[in-house]
């Protein structure tokens, strides 16, 4: 049996929209769970569960300058990490090796959707790759443009 290049079309086609109605249900699935997470208590309390989570997983001295974006509700879907609920994205000044100069690291955070004083996960960029910055847009938008001092 010969198949036309019009049917191929359709076939193909049927099977886009049938992965991205499965796809659509999933990120419904997500941004529910995002909806339904407990906010932090106050914008103070993120920023200080921020600070301690970094303090203790990346060693940040205390005496590093954070620059804090509002708090928001969203989703991160990227191939190995999916995340729905409170994130916190921001800058934090970091001596270099020979105490004088700074740099600029951006991180991540995300609450605790059942704990939400509390940092469940984090992430800060450690290379100019832009991986940080590609998951707070994720939650922000695209117009996502990262907090300096």
């Amino acid at each position: 049996m010969k198949v036309t290049f019009p049917w191929l079309v359709v076939l193909l086609g049927m099977v886009v929209l049938v992965a991205a109605g499965a796809n659509a249900s999933e990120v419904a699935e997500q941004f529910k769970a995002a909806r339904a997470a407990l906010r932090p208590s106050s914008d103070e309390a993120a920023r200080n569960a921020v600070i301690q989570y970094f303090a203790a997983k990346q060693a940040v001295a205390a005496s590093a300058i954070y620059a804090f974006n509002p708090i928001a509700n969203g989703i991160v879907r990227e191939p190995n990490l999916e995340e729905a609920g409170w994130f916190l994205c921001g800058n934090v000044s970091l001596a270099a090796a020979d105490g004088k100069a700074e740099a600029l690291a951006p991180f991540i955070a995300y609450f605790d959707p059942r704990n939400p004083d509390t940092v469940r996960d984090g992430a800060m960029e450690s290379g100019n790759f832009g991986i940080v910055s590609a998951w707070c847009r994720d939650v922000y938008g695209l117009n996502y443009l990262p907090r300096s001092r």
